[in-house]
């Protein structure tokens, strides 16, 4: 549902991800206050009916920053078994000198290896132990999914972020 909200609130007002947490109270309110209570035929009311809503929502974020974030930010979390299993394994052709950044060997042309949402590519033997300590690329640190409720959810919230900085 936090999930949710945030793609709509990223979607009207992306800079609205910047702001700090402190005000997002206010700005969940804005936006529910502009479109929500507007769309619904409630019009200019002052939205008490959201509040608690409202509040939920941003205990839920603080709670999930401290959880997810905080001490913990720095901890690993495994890739989703679902997601390594799905990843696709492609034949390496049409140039050398491209190296595996675990064992430091060059990856022979010819041979199946993984290859990442991100592009990189490593050898089998290589990439499963890593993904089953972390999520995420050894290269370019790209976040795969996560059985890790909050690690998952952070991860989403930084994608997020991310998108909102593009756009």
């Amino acid at each position: 549902m936090l999930l949710l909200l945030l793609c709509e609130v990223q979607q009207q007002n992306p800079e609205a991800l910047q702001t700090p947490l402190a005000k997002w109270h206010g700005v969940l309110t804005k936006h529910f206050r502009g479109t929500l209570l507007t769309l619904s035929g409630i019009g200019t009311y002052k939205g008490a009916i959201l509040m608690p809503y409202i509040e939920m929502v941003t205990r839920c974020r603080r709670f999930l920053s401290v959880m997810g974030g905080g001490g913990k930010a720095g901890r690993e979390v495994a890739a989703a078994p679902a997601t390594v299993v799905a990843l696709p394994s492609v034949q390496v052709s049409g140039g050398g000198g491209l190296e595996c950044v675990i064992c430091k060997e060059e990856i022979d042309e010819g041979r199946d290896v993984c290859k990442l949402p991100c592009e990189h590519l490593f050898h089998w033997m290589c990439i499963l132990p890593w993904l089953r300590k972390r999520n995420t690329c050894p290269c370019c640190r790209y976040r795969l999914p996560t059985d890790d409720v909050f690690g998952e959810i952070q991860r989403l919230w930084e994608v997020l972020v991310e998108v909102s900085r593009r756009s």
